[in-house]
């Protein structure tokens, strides 16, 4: 691993624990309970993994509680749902665990996206002065999309040494439809839970499920067609190679 990958890995790591702690010291939560309960079950939606074509790497459905908790949860809730949940995801179904360094930068990423996230949507609502759904949640999901997928990204250049953009064009352009209907089923839940009472909005959750198993579908045939096509454009270079 060259010296800029280091560097990179270091520096995220520490930005993301940095945040978190940050978090941490000034604790907040106004209903403990309603926490816990999404606690859980964004655990449990860290467990919903799709394996990712092109890198050594999975997406799991946690970001949708992480977008739950921009609208409905502190910076220091927000934050440790996210970190828990990346910390679950790095040890849960896996075949060899990773190495320390490997699951810090794990936790510190999906802590620093998530965090960017709430800090983003939350310092808009307040530009505008306004309690809409709509403005705190589609740039919270904008943000967690950018800083997640861009942070993966910029590891993955640094160490194969690739290009940033192409490194993430190969990896996460085509995941975005995932994030949005995401959003909409954390907005769907957030909305539910302001009309009618959080316990209420539980019902919503087994859609989030659907969303997860539809993105799985999606990935899978995407592989696929790629494979399909490496074989159909090798098999046609051996043709015209022995002509």
């Amino acid at each position: 691993m060259n010296l800029f990958a280091k560097t990179y890995i270091v520096s995220v790591t520490l930005l993301g624990f940095g945040l978190l702690f940050a978090g941490l010291l000034q604790w907040h939560s106004a209903d403990p309970i309603r926490f816990i309960v999404f606690l859980l079950l964004g655990l449990a939606a860290a467990t919903w993994k799709v394996k990712l074509p092109g890198i050594t790497g999975n997406i799991s459905g946690s970001f949708l509680f992480i977008l739950i908790g921009v609208s409905a949860f502190s910076f220091a809730e927000t934050t440790v749902l996210a970190a828990a949940a990346a910390l679950l995801q790095c040890f849960w179904g896996v075949k060899k665990n990773p190495r320390a360094i490997q699951a810090a930068f794990n936790v510190a990423t999906l802590s620093l996206s998530g965090a960017a996230a709430w800090l983003g949507a939350h310092f808009l609502m307040q530009a505008f002065a306004s309690s809409s759904l709509v403005l705190l949640l589609a740039p919270a999901s904008c943000i967690f999309f950018v800083a997640d997928t861009g942070l993966v990204s910029g590891v993955i250049a640094l160490v194969e040494q690739k290009k940033f953009t192409a490194v993430w064009r190969e990896c996460h352009a085509w995941s975005f439809p995932y994030y949005v209907l995401g959003a909409a089923v954390a907005g769907l839940i957030s909305a539910s839970s302001r009309a009618a009472g959080w316990t209420a909005s539980l019902f919503v959750v087994p859609a989030m499920y659907l969303v997860f198993a539809y993105y799985r579908v999606y990935v899978e045939r995407a592989t696929q067609e790629r494979v399909t096509m490496t074989i159909d454009e090798h098999e046609h270079e051996m043709v015209v190679s022995t002509r």
